[in-house]
């Protein structure tokens, strides 16, 4: 289903993105936003196997908002 591509593309692109900026970055940001933002991308990651794209759309703004 194109919902279900699109939401994981868009998934694992943020997912890649983020893993960057923290690396760059990460020792900027207070450790527990680290963490925040580490534990959204684990349940994205998750919500990925689901086959869900609610799920996953769901995943993704939680990691925008963390």
């Amino acid at each position: 289903p194109p919902r279900l591509v699109e939401a994981k593309n868009q998934a694992e692109s943020l997912i890649h993105s983020t893993n960057k900026s923290l690396s760059e970055h990460g020792d900027k940001v207070d450790a527990s936003t680290v963490e925040a933002i580490e534990l959204a991308i684990g349940a994205l990651e998750e919500s990925l196997k689901s086959e869900d794209p609610g799920k996953i759309r769901s995943g993704i703004q939680n990691v925008m908002d963390a």
